[in-house]
């Protein structure tokens, strides 16, 4: 403690530390960033107890550094990057051993440890340090710091420490947050992957959740089982011995009128293809907090084949007499003992004939000779399999070829032969069409981009590749015959494990991957690989056929999409003064962004969603729903609207593919409201401007006539009775009277300039030249002057006017030229959608520091005896330009000539640059 602190003003910092700490408190139950509170807990830290810096120090994996992960007082590049030794000869290292807070009068001094590089760099001398979780497992380190030598009291270091502790909390807080997060993940991880079909349906009867397994024995999506109902007649739902379910046997109203769950109730439920499926079922409540029933979940089991395989065991006397295939049964002579109707009709006997025959009558003498060369059936579960021809038919003369597949049954009465047999004589016609039919396949291979590929059931044991495999994968095809799996040397290396996991899980596994390769040029492309198991009429495995896609250009394009939809996205965050919007064909938005959303209260989730229609007031909707539709059939629109008071430009545009074709359509709006009020006032400045000209053409002008006349009567009355004096004094009054009518006339043009110009429209800028020409015509001759000219471009502008810039320019290079006959040149250069005009002299030139108040109106460098005019001229010149859209300028030196430069608009409107 401070033996000279003033207890009522412990006091005072306590209370405020302690109001610190619950603030932060509550800011980890109310705010889940852990960033933000880092930085405002360090900020509150130095603040509360007045130092210089403070600290958050990270604890790195390794458990020998720590990371500057936060703080305030640092210099700007250490912060989130500066890393400080963890051992104990630091402060911050020495803090993770001990409970207590540590406190350093002087680092100077200090004999425990060193002080580490981040302080000393910053002249740190005193503080206080404080781990952050707990001695066994600590996060990292609290620390505030001081540049002058301080005793923090206990109230200080207890002080660190809640914060601290503050910080823990919200660090354990996010762990848990993130665990909890992780644990629903894997739960629905291990839903989606069940082999159990889940479904979960609310106590109305309507579908919650259905898992792909669910969908995969019913045929239908989840929202296609959803539009069902349990008792809906498209399920068809029957028991076991196919009799259609009465409501109440279902297993849905079962479990929600008991309470009990159903367990094992087997049901047979048509898919939408007609294919029955029987399902075993089991439904359990799933109850509220309250101990209301919410919902029953059912655990679904695809019987089907296990129920089959019973119903064939009761129907298997029937399905012997009925059976496509020939069965017989041979005693220990191999005389027939048993035949069903198929076999009779398949040898072309009757079945009292076969009875007691040997079976040679049917076989041929060959018989036992043939059944001698199987495997020995006595040790052998295997069935002896082999094919030969009888003869059948009345008159002996159709042949046949048949499977023969028997197997040998001992019994207390001896040994037996079961056997099948099958007419395979087209199964063996089709397998060489199929032969053909490869043949043709392996052709067709040779000459398509894509891989295609052939094994065994075995995946490792390739039978054909295609050529395009060196030109896709770069490599000799025939490594692949030696060593199937040898293509996974170039895959990449990232992709390798599983790639090789999905292949080697053939044929049971589904193989359908992207990943990328590395050639043997040092070339990385994308492959999509798919393969598909070829099987039997017995449903074994014969063979496995792949293909490879090199999807290089696809991955490439999804690779600029990103980008592209990146830069969307920022443009959108970050448009200016405005809003984007994008719609589809529906005129629904489905993307809302712009920095004036904030200024109208206005958040992009109210807007995204809903179509035009129903976002937008009656007055506007019917304008935009047209602009909108416009963008769709790929022309641009541009409309004013007024929306949440205030005003609104806004461009409709078509969005397009990389064919050209419009998908969507695009709204840009710009707030417009202060450039319309400034506009309201231009005009009204505008009118008033106008109300002077007027004042100044008839009211001004009238006085100002008066005078000149009556100057003129005194001169030419009196003139001989006044002396040199007074007739000097007439002259300069005359000359007074005709500067100021002048100077009205030119102020007269000067207003009109916006209100009474002729609209812009393409010109021949040659045309307006020639013509102020013209109108110098005399001051060009009374000067000797020479002006040079190229040809003028076209420009968008008011032909009368740019004649008045010419003239008052050509008018002054002339005035101003010196001694010498003025030399004028007259250019045009293009820059982007502009044309640069410019008139150069070889005049007095004008001191650089005048060059801007030169064109401001009554403003004059020179006296008036030394050159004519009324100083508006350059002003005029300057207004007629702006109005044009374009700037005007000079360059000059005293001395060296001046060279008058102004833009206008070309007629064209492209970049030529």
């Amino acid at each position: 403690m401070n033996p000279s602190s003033d207890p009522e003003s412990d006091r005072h910092d306590h209370v405020r530390q302690q109001r610190v700490v619950a603030d932060l408190g509550d800011r980890v139950l109310e705010d889940p960033d852990l960033d933000r509170l880092f930085r405002d807990a360090t900020e509150a830290v130095r603040t509360t107890l007045g130092t210089d810096t403070c600290k958050l120090l990270e604890l790195l994996p390794g458990d020998d550094r720590f990371l500057l992960r936060d703080g305030c007082g640092w210099d700007d590049d250490v912060v989130g990057s500066e890393t400080v030794s963890a051992t104990r000869d630091s402060q911050a290292g020495y803090t993770l051993g001990v409970a207590d807070p540590v406190v350093v009068d002087d680092l100077r001094t200090e004999e425990r440890f060193d002080a580490p590089d981040l302080l000393l760099e910053h002249e740190i001398v005193s503080g206080v340090s404080c781990i952050v979780g707990p001695t066994d497992d600590p996060w990292g380190v609290l620390g505030t710091h001081a540049t002058v030598p301080r005793e923090f009291d206990e109230g200080d270091a207890a002080f660190v420490r809640n914060v601290a502790n503050v910080l823990a909390s919200a660090i354990r807080n996010g762990r848990e947050t993130r665990r909890h997060d992780e644990e629903a993940a894997l739960a629905d991880t291990i839903v989606e992957t069940s082999p159990i079909g889940i479904t979960i349906v609310d106590v109305d009867g309507e579908l919650r959740f259905a898992n792909d397994r669910a969908e995969e024995i019913f045929g239908r999506k989840q929202a296609q089982i959803g539009n069902l109902r349990y008792d809906d007649p498209e399920w068809d739902e029957v028991g076991p011995d196919g009799e259609p379910l009465a409501a109440e046997e279902l297993p849905f109203p079962k479990v929600v009128e008991t309470g009990e769950p159903v367990f094992d109730q087997v049901t047979g439920v048509l898919r939408p293809d007609g294919e029955r499926v029987w399902v075993s079922i089991n439904g359990a409540p799933v109850r509220d907090c309250d101990g209301e029933l919410d919902a029953v979940v059912f655990a679904l089991e695809d019987v089907t084949d296990r129920f089959d395989r019973e119903r064939d065991l009761e129907r298997y006397e029937t399905i012997v007499e009925t059976a496509h295939d020939g069965i017989y049964v041979l005693d220990e002579e191999r005389r027939f003992e048993l035949v069903n109707d198929s076999f009779a009709a398949l040898t072309g006997f009757g079945r009292d004939e076969l009875h007691g025959t040997h079976a040679s009558v049917v076989f041929g003498e060959a018989f036992a000779s043939i059944e001698a060369d199987q495997t020995d059936v006595a040790t052998s579960r295997r069935s002896p399999t082999f094919e030969e021809s009888i003869v059948v038919g009345s008159d002996g003369t159709d042949t046949r070829t048949v499977e023969n597949r028997f197997t040998i049954q001992s019994t207390e009465d001896g040994t037996r032969r079961i056997g099948v047999v099958r007419d395979v004589t087209e199964r063996k016609e089709m397998e060489a069409k199929l032969r053909e039919s490869e043949e043709r396949f392996r052709t067709l291979s040779e000459h398509l981009e894509e891989v295609v590929w052939m094994t065994t059931d075995d995946p490792a044991s390739l039978t054909y590749i295609n050529p395009a495999y060196e030109e896709v994968w770069g490599l000799d095809r025939d490594s692949l015959y030696d060593d199937a799996l040898s293509f996974l040397e170039v895959v990449h290396p990232d992709d390798r494990e599983r790639v090789r996991e999905a292949y080697t899980g053939l044929p049971e596994a589904e193989y359908d991957e992207e990943f990328r390769i590395e050639r043997p040029d040092g070339e990385r492309r994308w492959i999509h690989a798919r393969a598909t198991p070829v099987r039997g009429e017995d449903g074994t495995v014969d063979r496995i056929v792949g293909i490879d896609t090199d999807v290089t250009r696809r991955k490439e394009r999804e690779r600029a999409l990103e980008e592209s939809e990146q830069r969307y996205q920022t443009v959108l965050e970050h448009f200016p003064n405005g809003t984007i919007a994008l719609f589809d064909e529906d005129l629904r938005y489905s993307l809302v962004g712009g920095q004036a959303l904030g200024e109208i209260d206005l958040d992009a989730s109210e807007v995204v969603g809903a179509t035009i229609e129903e976002f937008s007031p009656d007055e506007i909707a019917p304008t935009l729903e047209s602009a909108c539709r416009g963008a769709l059939e790929g022309t641009t629109t541009q409309v004013d609207v007024a929306f949440r008071e205030r005003d609104w430009t806004v461009h409709a545009v078509p969005v397009r593919d990389t064919d050209g074709e419009v998908f969507a359509g695009m709204l840009m709006a710009q707030d417009v409201t202060e450039r319309k009020e400034y506009q309201r006032r231009l005009e009204e400045s505008n009118e008033r401007l106008e109300q002077f000209a007027y004042v100044a053409s008839h009211d001004l002008q009238e006085p100002l006539r008066m005078v000149s006349s009556y100057l003129g009567l005194v001169q030419d009355r009196y003139g001989d009775e006044l002396d040199e004096e007074g007739r000097e004094f007439i002259e300069f009054a005359v000359d007074g009277a005709d500067r100021m009518r002048e100077m009205i006339d030119g102020l007269l043009e000067f207003s009109r300039v916006e209100t009474r110009g002729d609209p812009l429209e393409p010109i021949e800028l040659d045309d307006s030249f020639a013509n102020a020409r013209r109108d110098l015509q005399l001051q060009i001759e009374e000067h000797d002057a020479e002006i040079t000219a190229e040809p003028l471009p076209r420009v968008v502008g008011d032909g009368n006017q740019l004649r008045q810039v010419f003239q008052n320019l050509l008018s002054n290079a002339i005035e101003y030229s010196g001694d010498e006959p003025p030399r004028i040149d007259v250019s045009a250069h293009r820059e982007g959608s502009e044309w640069v005009i410019s008139v150069e002299d070889d005049g007095i030139g004008i001191d650089p520091a005048d060059t801007d108040r030169i064109f401001d109106v009554f403003e004059r460098l020179h006296a008036v005896d030394e050159g004519s005019g009324s100083g508006i001229g350059l002003a005029l010149c300057e207004r007629i330009v702006e109005r044009h859209g374009g700037e005007v300028w000079v360059e000059s030196e005293p001395g060296e000539g001046s060279r008058f430069s102004f833009t206008l608009p070309a007629a064209d409107g492209v970049d030529e640059t």
